[in-house]
This record gives C-alpha cells, structure tokens and sequence, in this order.
C-alpha cells in the first residue's frame, strides 16, 4: 500500500503547529515588510482552501471635484477598479528518521531536529518565492550607466525593460546620484522613458525596534534592496561617503533589520544575500532559476535569460524597490505538522505542509474602461528593478 504524508490513519499524529510558522518568519529576510494591511510591502491575505481570491487594487482618484456651489453630478470622478487572480497551492516536506536504535545510539531527537530543518526549509522557499516573483517581468526598471554626469539609461521609445536591461556594461555600477534617481522615480511616476508616464508608487509601513529601546516604532517608507556587489558599489562611491558623513546618526536606525545600510531621501536602503544553493537573496543573470519551483503559474513562463545583458562577459544584478502591497501573499497561517510511525514502528516520519501562494500585484483593468488605463494596466503595482553590473 502506497504510504502517504496525509494519511487519516489513527497513528499519524496531526497538529498545527504556530511555532513554525513564527520562527521561519523570524528567520525571513522580509521579516520586518510583512503584515495584513494593505500597506505592507509583502501582504498577507488569509485563505482556507485553494480555491483562486480575486485581490482588488484601486487606483487613485484623478477628478477635479467642484467648488462652492458647483452640482457634484456635473463633475463625477471615476472610481478605477483592478484586480488579479491568485491561486494558492500546499508545499509540504518531511524527513524520515533512520531506525529508532540508531537514533538512540547517538543521542538524536529526530522530531526535534527534523522540525528545526523544516523551519529553515519553509523560510527559505517562502524568501525564494518572493524574490523570483517580484523579479520576474518587471515594468519598470533603472539600469546604472559608467556616465558620471547622467548615471542611469534612458529607454528609446522602442526599448522595452528587457531591452533596457540588455544594455548593461562593465563600469554600470550603483552611485548615489543612480539611487536619488531611482527614488524620485517611485515618488513621481516615472518609467524607463524618463518621463511622468508612470503612477506613483505608495511607500510601505515597517515596524522595527530602534537603537535607543525597545519600543516598537512604525515608519512608511520604500526600501531599496540591494545585492552585496550593489551595496560595495554604492560604498566606494565619493559622494556617498560624503553623504554618510554629514547625515545625523540614527537615521533608520535599527540594530535588529538585517543588511540596513542607510536611508536616503525617504527610503532605507538594505543589503540582501546573493541567490545560491544554499541561501535566499537577490537574483543576478548568471543563475539559473527553476522559474517552475518559485514562481506563480501566470509568471512560470518568466526566464531569467530573458535580461542576460548583451555584452558576453557581463551579468546584470538586479535590486528591488519595494513599496506597499508590491508582493500578494495568500496563505493558510499556521504550519500542519504530522508525525508518523513507518517500517513496523521502527522509524519516523515527520511533514509539514502549507497552503501558500505567492505573486507580484500588477494591476489588471478587466473592470475599468476609464482613460487612466494605460497609466495602470498590466503595470507592476508597487516595485521597480534596480540593475547594474555584476562587479
């Protein structure tokens, strides 16, 4: 009889488990963006079953309104409505213990430590999926120029992101003036032309600790995440060590986030691990992504090639600007644990499973005909791609 992680039987023992569920959060590198809100950079959304969710995305009122005794109905404003499908599906895994007698012979506890390796595996592949779907098919995008006077490209009115990000060279590296351009880029619409064509992007709310206490503070904020070479490249850059000098200390100060680096105009830049075998983190276009294993099935078909700059000797590395709701994260809360007795009792089996699913929001006008369309539709709601050269 073929045995099954989700057996019925009366000797598999079934429980959920929170404590996974806060400890691999505890461990994630996006730990301090996540919550319920709508203002949250990776937004949780609760759901008990696979079915899809429709998620709503409103865009921003664009009327004039009236003055005085103007009739309200002579001036009605549009109210633009999007929405996006998700499609949550279960990731399990499980360890099975050698026989009991040997487990007893070096003083393992299997449960225990099977457990504490399916916290460190949900973790990483809950990281995994965010980064690939925030990376995947991006909308808007800065790609570093060497130019010192102008250091970001701007797109021909053919280019697409894609094209864009092809156009990396040696020498593209991250500068200050690169990061202030991004940033102003999130905070007035701009896209790849250089140009307002673009919505603004909404800055997300973080709690994180301070310095001077442990009282929990809230700020609303883009954050900039960036690789280790990006980050090396914005510290050996002249007019940021000025800047890092002059600023008042304290700014963004939080012992506790992991790989903060600094604040800049409003945003709190963060260094991120390199995507590997064996840790979560950015992407660059050297690796190799299993576009199946991480991404949402509106998006498998993302390949990572697809932003392989031209030059042959060159890889793009590729940051990500993040404000709220830039990252939908349906899922079922707690963690399932399930014990089981295999092989006559002799050995332990020991699963976990999860209902999660995991996509960018990209805004989708399939209920609003209004003439802001091409202002939002199938535009990335809440990030932009931040690429220079990987040196």
């Amino acid at each position: 009889m073929t045995e099954t992680l989700l057996s019925n039987r009366p000797d598999v023992v079934v429980k959920l488990d929170p404590e996974i569920e806060k400890a691999y959060w505890r461990a994630s590198l996006f730990n301090y963006y996540t919550g319920s809100g709508n203002d949250r950079m990776i937004r949780q959304i609760a759901v008990n079953d696979l079915s899809p969710i429709e998620i709503r995305l409103k865009a921003k009122s664009t009327g004039e309104g009236v003055r005085g005794n103007a009739d309200l109905a002579d001036n009605l404003d549009n109210m633009d409505i999007y929405a996006m499908s998700v499609t949550p599906d279960v990731f399990a895994n499980a360890q099975k213990s050698p026989i009991m007698q040997y487990s007893k012979t070096l003083q393992i506890n299997f449960e225990k430590e099977a457990r504490e390796n399916l916290i460190e595996w949900f973790q990483d592949k809950s990281d995994r999926m965010i980064i690939a779907n925030l990376t995947a098919k991006l909308t808007n995008v800065l790609v570093c120029d060497k130019d010192k006077n102008t250091p970001f490209k701007v797109a021909s009115t053919k280019d697409t992101v894609e094209d864009l990000i092809k156009k990396t060279v040696k020498g593209d590296i991250v500068t200050l003036k690169a990061v202030r351009e991004l940033i102003k880029r999130a905070k007035n619409g701009i896209g790849i032309s250089g140009k307002e064509d673009s919505f603004p992007i909404k800055p997300g709310r973080v709690s994180y600790f301070r310095d001077d206490g442990l009282a929990e503070q809230e700020q609303r904020r883009y954050t900039l995440f960036l690789s280790p070479e990006q980050a090396q490249q914005l510290k050996n850059d002249p007019e940021y060590q000025y800047y890092v000098r002059s600023i008042t200390a304290g700014s963004f100060s939080n012992t506790f986030e992991s790989g903060l680096m600094i604040g800049i105009d409003g945003c709190a830049v963060v260094e991120l691990p390199t995507w590997s075998l064996l840790q979560a983190g950015l992407l660059h276009t050297g690796i190799n992504l299993n576009s199946k294993t991480y991404l949402d099935p509106s998006v498998a078909d993302f390949k990572l090639e697809s932003y392989k700059p031209t030059q042959s000797n060159t890889d793009a590395c590729i940051g990500l600007l993040v404000g709220a709701s830039a990252c939908l994260y349906p899922n079922s809360g707690n963690v399932t644990m399930r014990v089981e007795l295999k092989d006559a009792g002799r050995k332990v089996l020991v699963g976990a499973d999860k209902i999660l699913g995991v996509r960018k929001a990209v805004f989708n006008a399939i209920k609003s005909g209004y003439d802001t369309d091409f202002i939002y539709d199938k535009k990335d709601f809440s990030v932009i791609g931040f690429v220079s050269s990987k040196e």
